[in-house]
């Protein structure tokens, strides 16, 4: 990435940056995708765990043989770490992608810096 900002975008290289480029902003897109399926993932969870939460106030005749087993049920769903993850070393969320949008930003102004 280095040399897409400090070489001149002419001649017979232009081809190959403008590759490199394309290639560049089809990953982070990628990742972008990815990261926002998997807030939605998470998202999802905290609806089920909030209407299952709701359901255990209502006082009725019927609730009372299914209350141990949503009882179960929302403990399990609770605790567990449900989302998508690479390689289970981080979690895609949106803050990740907030994250890497500025690592790249930040170092894209360094660099550039750098070079001039």
């Amino acid at each position: 990435m280095f040399d897409l900002v400090r070489d001149a975008w002419t001649g017979d290289d232009l081809f190959y940056q403008g590759l490199i480029l394309l290639d560049f902003t089809f990953d982070i897109t990628h990742l972008l995708v990815m990261c926002m399926f998997a807030a939605k993932i998470v998202e999802s969870k905290t609806n089920i765990t909030e209407t299952l939460t709701c359901l255990m106030g209502f006082d009725s005749p019927w609730h009372e043989n299914s209350l141990q087993e949503l009882n179960l049920f929302l403990s399990i769903l609770g605790h567990s770490n449900m989302g998508m993850t690479a390689w289970d070393v981080i979690i895609l969320n949106k803050n990740l992608v907030v994250t890497v949008f500025g690592v790249i930003g930040s170092y894209s102004i360094i660099i550039y810096q750098i070079s001039n």
